[in-house]
């Protein structure tokens, strides 16, 4: 059996972890996989593990940001694409497509669709949930609002996230020792240093920079979604619970807007529950996703913007809580 798994984004993050874990777990069970990415996706995890990919055209589905505007530009961007994976998909001949979130999971769904093949489709964003039930059968990830629902439409089911068997044998620690090994702190001297890292209580990433004493404060960065406040609320409460053994502090929430019903409301009361302060709102914005396309930050793609001062405006309000002065 053959399936080709078309993959939404650069080839290099969640999207395609996710992705590479479905692979891996199909592989397992006899099942040859063929790739594709976006003709400008660098596909690094990919070429780190080895795997080569066919290059089509993949448009980004606006994501969980996506507007009616972006929807509709999206739509379009859509239709050739769709039209040139029916090509691969023919080409590859295979048995089954599997279209993995946003762009990829919509190009997946329709291209297969048009070359006759049943498609599966793993869906995440509001485009994808429109379009790709409709098609194929199709799998919701916990962000979505179908996760939460005893009946779910047609076509959909709940999954978790793949996750890949060794995912619990890393050492947390190795990231941190690397800093010192490799004199990081003292070549750079920064002012401030920040930890990106994932914001679940059961693994126990997120407290590691806390307990090993890199870590001074801690700022959530969080939705008006019910399941990110859900998440956000854990978190504030081992945060909590470390601070009393000496460990870091929580210096705040920072508000990534969805657009979503009382949205504003419902952080400011997270707030309220532990006693600290929204220190920054980001809205949300096109101009984000149009500098992902181009490869660049923000600030480096469209420094004028208004988005590139909210984000400067966020910088000053995460140095004050630190007690710094910025450098003018």
């Amino acid at each position: 059996m053959k399936a080709l798994i078309v993959i939404t984004g650069r080839g290099l993050g969640g999207d395609s972890v996710i992705a590479y874990n479905i692979i891996e777990g199909l592989e397992a069970k006899g099942v040859q996989c063929e790739i594709a990415l976006d003709e400008s996706a660098p596909g690094l995890l990919f070429k780190k593990k080895g795997r080569t990919w066919h290059k089509i055209k993949i448009p980004q589905a606006g994501g969980h940001a996506a507007t009616k505007a972006s929807s509709v530009k999206a739509a379009f961007k859509m239709l050739t694409a769709t039209f040139k994976a029916r090509s691969l998909i023919k080409k590859l001949d295979v048995d089954i497509v599997v279209g993995v979130i946003g762009g990829g999971a919509i190009v997946g769904s329709v291209g297969a669709k048009l070359a006759g093949k049943p498609g599966v489709s793993i869906i995440s964003t509001p485009l994808d949930s429109k379009i790709c039930p409709k098609l194929n059968q199709c799998y919701a990830l916990p962000e979505m609002k179908y996760f939460l629902p005893e009946h779910l439409p047609k076509n959909i089911n709940h999954t978790l996230y793949p996750l890949s068997e060794g995912v619990g044998n890393g050492n947390p620690d190795i990231a941190l020792e690397k800093l010192k090994e490799t004199g990081a702190y003292e070549t750079y001297k920064p002012d401030i240093v920040l930890y990106d890292v994932l914001g679940d209580v059961v693994c126990g990433g997120f407290s590691m920079p806390m307990r090993k004493g890199y870590a001074d404060q801690v700022f959530i960065i969080t939705s008006g979604e019910n399941m990110a406040i859900h998440a956000g609320a854990n978190i504030a409460m081992a945060v909590e619970n470390f601070r009393n053994r000496g460990y870091a502090s929580l210096g705040g929430i920072i508000l990534n807007k969805r657009e979503v019903p009382r949205e504003e409301e419902k952080v400011r009361e997270l707030a309220g529950d532990f006693h600290t302060q929204i220190i920054g709102q980001l809205d949300r914005s096109e101009l984000v996703m149009e500098a992902e396309e181009a490869g660049k930050v923000l600030l480096e793609y469209a420094p004028d913007s208004q988005m590139a001062e909210e984000y400067r405006k966020l910088a000053d309000q995460i140095l004050a809580v630190c007690g710094e002065e910025r450098p003018c």
